[in-house]
C-alpha cells in the first residue's frame, strides 16, 4: 500500500466482495476516513416481479411479499428471499385491497376490503389464514413481538394476542409505528404545525405508559431504524444528518453530518450502521457501512437510491423498481 498526499492507494479484497483498487480518503465531507471502492458491482438481482406499474415490496429474512393493486383487486405474490423462488400461494378471498404488509417471523397482509389481517400459513400448504377483523378501512402500520400483533389505523394503536386472538385498544396518536421491542413501542407523533416527536409507549398488560424521547421540526418519514439500544434516523435540510437517541431516553447525538451529501435508509445491526448517500452536486449515490465499535467506514459506489435497506445474516437486501436485490455485507 503506497501513500500520496495523504491518500493511500492499493488493491485489496473489499467488504462488498470485489477484488478492486481502493483509496483511503475523506468521504461525504464529514471528516470520516473511509475505504472507497473504485469498481462498481457486487449486487445480484434475485427476482424481477415485472409489475409494470404501481407496486409494493416488503422484504423479510425468509419471505418477500410483492403486492400489485391490479384492476380493482390486489394481487399478492410471495417468494423466498434468498432464492427468489415463487411460492404456490393462493390469492386472498374476494376482491382484496391490500393496505399494508409485514414479513418478519410471520407474513401478514391487511385487506381493506374485508377489514381482516391475514397470516400466511406454511405448515403443510401455503394458504391465507384470517386472524383479526380490524373493523378499519385502512391499517397504516403493522408490527409484531413474540406474543402480539400491533396495528395502527391512523387514530388508535391496537394489539391482538397471537395465541388468543383477542384485541385490545391502546393509545391514540397521529404519526406511525416505528419499532416494537418487547413491551415497548416506538412511534413518531405529529404534534401540529412542523413539530414532531419520537415517543415510546410501554404497553404491559392493560397498562400503557408514555415517554417522549426527542422532538424536532422536520418530518422524518420512513427513515427510522432501531437496534437493541438506539433508534437512528436521517434528516436532510441545509445540513444533512444521521441522528440517534437511546431507547432509554437521552440527548440526540449526530452520528453523521454533512452539507455536501444527503443521507437515506439508515439501518443498524448494533455493531454496524449502513446507509445510502447522494452527493448534492453530482447526484452520485454510494452505500456506506460504519463500524460502531471502532468508527471505521467502508464505502462503495452504488447505482441505486432505494427507500429501505434490510440487513440479514447473508447480506443486504433491497428493492429498486420492481426487482429484489442482494449485496454482501
Amino acid at each position: 500500500m503506497r501513500s500520496f498526499a495523504g491518500i493511500s492507494v492499493g488493491c485489496a479484497l473489499l467488504t462488498f466482495g470485489l477484488n478492486a483498487c481502493i483509496a483511503t480518503t475523506d468521504v461525504g465531507g464529514d471528516g470520516d476516513v473511509a475505504v472507497v471502492e473504485q469498481a462498481l458491482g457486487g449486487y445480484t438481482a434475485i427476482k424481477d416481479f415485472n409489475s409494470n406499474g404501481d407496486h409494493r415490496i416488503k422484504i423479510g429474512p425468509t419471505y418477500t411479499v410483492f403486492h400489485r393493486p391490479g384492476a380493482g383487486c390486489s394481487i399478492v405474490e410471495v417468494v423466498r428471499t434468498v432464492t427468489g423462488e415463487s411460492l404456490q400461494v393462493p390469492q386472498l378471498p374476494g376482491c382484496p385491497r391490500i393496505t399494508n404488509m409485514l414479513s418478519e417471523s410471520i407474513v401478514l397482509v391487511v385487506d381493506a376490503a374485508s377489514g381482516y389481517i391475514y397470516q400466511l400459513g406454511t405448515n403443510f400448504i401455503y394458504d391465507w389464514i384470517p386472524l383479526v377483523d380490524t373493523g378499519a378501512a385502512y391499517v397504516e402500520d403493522l408490527a409484531i413481538n413474540d406474543t402480539d400483533i400491533f396495528w395502527y389505523d391512523g387514530y388508535w394503536l391496537s394489539k391482538t394476542s397471537r395465541t388468543t386472538l383477542q384485541t385490545s385498544r391502546g393509545p391514540g396518536y397521529r404519526g406511525y409505528l416505528i419499532d416494537v421491542d418487547g413491551s415497548d413501542l416506538y412511534v413518531q407523533n405529529a404534534l401540529g404545525g412542523q413539530n414532531y416527536e419520537l415517543a415510546k409507549y410501554t404497553w404491559s398488560g392493560n397498562n400503557v405508559t408514555f415517554s417522549s424521547l426527542a422532538r424536532f421540526t422536520s418530518w422524518v418519514g420512513l427513515g427510522y431504524t432501531a437496534d437493541a439500544n438506539y433508534i437512528y434516523w436521517a434528516q436532510n435540510a441545509d445540513t444533512s444528518a444521521i441522528r440517534r437517541v437511546s431507547k432509554a431516553g437521552s440527548a440526540i447525538v449526530d452520528v453523521k453530518t454533512s452539507t455536501s451529501v444527503m443521507y437515506y435508509a439508515p439501518v443498524s445491526t448494533g455493531s454496524a450502521l449502513y446507509w445510502l448517500e447522494e452527493t448534492r452536486s453530482t447526484r452520485a449515490t454510494s452505500i456506506r457501512r460504519k463500524n460502531l465499535v471502532n468508527g471505521n467506514v467502508t464505502s462503495s459506489s452504488f447505482p441505486f437510491l432505494t427507500s429501505e435497506l434490510n440487513v440479514f445474516s447473508d447480506g443486504l437486501y433491497f428493492s429498486y423498481g420492481d426487482t429484489l436485490y442482494r449485496t454482501s455485507r
